[in-house]
């Protein structure tokens, strides 16, 4: 297995009396890209703050096995000095536009062929031909071995991205999987247009299938379940298929579902 470019250990933080990181570990694994998912205000950023130096909290970070401190960050140093930002980069970046935030934030992530690269929100306030771009250099990257750790709440350009999920609520992981796994976890329909749709959903409700209430037959598919058996059922009660989908519920449906069900 491949040895690990960042690794977080326990990593705490409050501000006052409020929790806002609750015991944090995780690690991400050279090559791979790793992302960080969570509501609003479950801590993704401030993650990202400690992991940059930037903010001082209880725990462990390493970066390819030396140890980060607050305020001291070799990466962040070494490009803060090749761009002569010293004399701002301490001031705060909401007086910058965001096109000036987006600009700025990537163009710093990738200086000096870095082996780690971390993106908050890096889709935000791109335009369609922007976000493509910016996805297909990152896929390159990638196969050239650099390692990602990326926080969204575009689920859906994530979902093309990441090879690892870090999932968490209120300050902390509830959940650490791979993409692939997470998604077999989905669950998946089937959707026929048949010459007779309202005798269709009725011969699939005789036979066992769950039909779900829609102007269109969508079935569940159970695991057990075949598209071949839900045609076969169709085409043996003399209904005629003029088109099949398969349809699958998306990244950002099944994160909704895990937190809901983790925070029941």
């Amino acid at each position: 297995m491949a040895d690990a470019i960042l690794t977080v250990k326990h990593l705490n933080k409050s501000y006052g009396h409020q929790p806002v990181l609750r015991d944090v570990s995780f690690e991400c694994t050279q090559g791979r890209i790793v992302g960080l998912v969570g509501a609003n205000g479950a801590g993704k950023t401030t993650i990202m703050k400690a992991i940059l130096g930037l903010l001082s909290t209880d725990g462990e970070i390493q970066i390819a096995g030396e140890s980060m401190q607050f305020d001291h960050h070799p990466i962040l140093a070494a490009v803060v000095s090749a761009l002569n930002m010293t004399d701002y980069i301490h001031q705060k970046a909401r007086h910058y536009s965001l096109g000036m935030k987006q600009k700025l934030g990537v163009a710093l992530a990738f200086l000096n062929q870095p082996q780690l690269v971390i993106l908050d929100e890096p889709m935000n306030g791109l335009d369609p031909q922007g976000t493509k771009e910016l996805r297909d250099f990152i896929l390159k990257q990638k196969q050239a071995g650099v390692t990602f750790l990326i926080s969204s709440h575009i689920l859906s350009e994530l979902q093309k991205l990441a090879d690892d999920l870090v999932i968490i609520d209120h300050g902390k992981i509830i959940e650490k999987t791979t993409m692939t796994a997470l998604l077999t976890t989905t669950d998946h329909f089937v959707i026929v247009k048949t010459d007779h749709d309202g005798q269709a959903k009725a011969v699939l409700v005789a036979a066992g299938y769950q039909v779900v209430a829609d102007t269109v037959v969508k079935v569940h598919l159970a695991p057990d379940h075949q598209v071949a058996d839900v045609l076969h059922v169709l085409t043996s009660h003399g209904l005629t298929v003029r088109d099949v989908r398969h349809e699958a519920a998306d990244l950002e449906s099944t994160i909704l579902k895990l937190l809901a069900t983790t925070s029941a």
